[in-house]
């Protein structure tokens, strides 16, 4: 790391504001690891890094980033925390253009700022924080001014509140790596299943993350009186693709007035489910579909990313 390129990035960080609550971000990009204790040039458990994090949707412009600390700060050991996002030089994380966060270990204000090239911010506004004066913060924003950044690794320290180029701990850089998402939603069955009839259903899965997902696997759950046929598995999605498969379906006559056609589509660690309602005879209410499930990576401090799954 480049103590010096960093010590200054924080000391542009150094003004804090008012956070506010923003969606939690999806992880297209993600970077964490763990960092020694006890290695900071201060011997408060509050300013010692032992993680750090950060999720990087570069589509929405939505940046989660986090620091774990060796313990909680107190109003004699506080700090400031300084995130960086940017790119890989030989030197470090050194280059532009690059993305930061910070925020007082012992507030629950956060700025965000974004800069294209070295000096001043080219922009600047408002985060939300989670963990104020705890061992665990996180910092999170999303901003269309954030998006589109090819940032590729990310690095993170505490800095002394009254200079913010004195550094009491620092670690990176961490490589920003791209991450898969996964999507499946289930269509419109029909309004009404004959028995014996044969039908199929539109499984749409997508990635809308940054990295291929890997071959998928289909499996569907028994269910009395149902017979569900689908490929087994499904070619990779390319970051960005989507396809559509065929589910085929019939109701015998131990199915029930309604049963539910449940799907499950897994990559590698990502794994959805998506339910479909099948009826025997026709409801007001119509057929019911799929509502669409998601699968994407979070960070973790000091791991390697978390799976979180969610309706889309």
């Amino acid at each position: 790391m480049s103590r010096r390129w960093f010590s200054w990035s924080v000391a542009a960080l150094a003004v804090v504001v008012t956070g506010t609550v923003v969606p939690a971000a999806q992880a297209n990009f993600l970077a964490a690891g763990p960092d020694p204790a006890g290695d900071a040039t201060d011997p408060s458990p509050g300013r010692d890094v032992v993680g750090a994090a950060l999720a990087y949707d570069r589509r929405a412009g939505t940046v989660r980033g986090g620091v774990a600390l060796r313990g909680a700060p107190t109003g004699t050991s506080g700090a400031t925390i300084a995130i960086i996002a940017g790119v890989r030089t030989p030197a470090g994380c050194t280059a532009y253009p690059a993305i930061g966060l910070s925020s007082p270990t012992t507030g629950a204000g956060a700025e965000w700022s974004r800069f294209d090239a070295a000096g001043p911010p080219a922009a600047t506004g408002q985060a939300a924080k989670d963990g104020a004066g705890t061992a665990v913060q996180m910092i999170e924003v999303a901003d269309a001014a954030l998006a589109g950044r090819a940032v590729d690794c990310i690095e993170a320290g505490l800095a002394d509140p009254a200079d913010p180029r004195r550094l009491y701990d620092s670690t990176g850089p961490l490589t920003l790596k791209p991450r898969p998402q996964l999507a499946a939603k289930l269509g419109r069955p029909p309004a009404a299943m004959r028995l014996g009839q044969k039908r199929k259903i539109r499984l749409t899965l997508r990635n809308g993350g940054d990295a291929s997902t890997g071959r998928l696997k289909l499996s569907i759950a028994r269910q009395p009186g149902l017979t569900a046929r689908a490929a087994r598995t499904v070619k990779a999605l390319k970051a960005g693709q989507r396809r559509t498969v065929s589910v085929e379906v019939t109701l015998g006559r131990r199915a029930k007035a309604t049963t539910p056609l449940r799907v499950t589509v897994t990559a590698g660690d990502l794994r959805v489910r998506e339910t479909a309602s099948l009826y025997r005879r026709k409801r007001s209410g119509g057929s019911g579909s799929g509502t669409g499930t998601c699968a994407s990576y979070a960070p973790v401090l000091g791991g390697v990313g978390d799976v979180v799954v969610a309706p889309c």
